[in-house]
């Protein structure tokens, strides 16, 4: 055991002592900062590649999106600015510059070399820049008047139901992009909106859908109201009416009158009565009299009522002569 502690001492004697370590790291970092100090201080050459950004983009146009790819520059400057240069980015390359020819644009990137050059710090030269030109797809901007749509989702508590369509306010927005996608466009969505048990008015703001990323609204909200009332349902008798009959013939149909059944405002269900319903029969569908029965069709009703129904939905005739 004591030899085996010998040996170890033995080993131990040729390493320096802690304090020597220190001084032989520091001797170490000093020498390697000065040498890299040295090495960035030196005028070196390397390529670099950057992102762009379109800057400057005439009115009236807009470039479609993935347009904008990589630039790379061979640079000369010293190996700090060669450091700083890189982490530029990305690079702004002046659009109202370019040529625009049916809805493809084209860069001459060393027409634009001294914009570029200005990018970087002072004392950095460009030697190379690959590609020398860059091409884009655009498109040219159109404004158009656009009505708003909501996209709803509405339950009604037992009873109730909207007494009519939705107020929008404004009704229709100014959209503003491509006219590729301008002139398709028809309506203007809202987000989609959901309400359950519903038993009085909504009032409410909501956004507007972004149907694309190139298009712009003049506005991105809207208010919305709609008017909810209580309903009943009400049945009434009315009587069937004959159109387009010849003078020469008359028609006797069964049964003569029918029962139509609706649903009404409460407050307003008192007022509704069979004159405000009209019903009738089509001479000229029957084929000069060899059909058997005819359709009943609903040609008049009141605004205020839904769900009209009405029994029967066929008659049959006799014609006389």
């Amino acid at each position: 055991m004591s030899n085996h502690n010998l040996i170890l001492k033995k080993i131990y004697s040729y390493f320096p002592l802690k304090s020597q370590f220190k001084f032989i790291f520091l001797f170490i970092f000093i020498s390697l900062s000065l040498w890299i100090f040295t090495k960035l201080s030196d005028e070196q050459t390397a390529k670099i590649s950057f992102p762009v950004k379109f800057v400057k983009i005439p009115d009236l146009i807009i470039v479609e999106d993935g347009m904008e790819s990589n630039v790379n520059i061979t640079v000369t400057s010293s190996g700090f600015d060669l450091l700083l240069n890189s982490f530029i980015k990305p690079l702004e390359l002046n659009l109202s510059l370019a040529s625009f020819n049916d809805g493809k644009g084209s860069i001459d990137l060393f027409k634009q070399k001294f914009q570029i050059e200005k990018q970087f710090f002072e004392g950095t030269i460009i030697n190379e820049i690959d590609p020398l030109s860059l091409e884009f797809v655009y498109s040219k901007l159109g404004r158009k008047k656009v009505e708003v749509s909501t996209n709803d989702d509405l339950t009604f508590l037992s009873g109730y139901n909207k007494f009519d369509d939705w107020d929008i306010k404004p009704d229709s927005i100014l959209v503003s992009g491509p006219i590729s996608i301008i002139d398709t466009l028809h309506k203007v969505p809202t987000i989609s909106i959901k309400y359950d048990n519903i038993n009085s008015d909504i009032n409410d703001f909501v956004e507007l859908s972004k149907i694309h990323s190139l298009l712009e609204y003049n506005t991105e909200f809207v208010e919305i109201n709609l008017m909810v009332k209580k309903y009943t349902e009400k049945t009434l008798t009315s009587p069937i009416n004959m159109i387009n009959l010849p003078d020469s013939l008359s028609i006797r149909l069964f049964p003569q009158i029918l029962q139509v059944s609706f649903t009404v405002p409460i407050e307003s269900a008192e007022s509704i009565n069979s004159n405000d319903f009209s019903f009738s029969c089509n001479y000229l569908d029957s084929d000069l009299g060899k059909k058997d029965i005819l359709i009943i069709n609903l040609d008049k009703k009141p605004e205020i009522v839904t769900r009209v129904k009405w029994e029967p939905k066929y008659v049959n005739y006799l014609i006389r002569k």
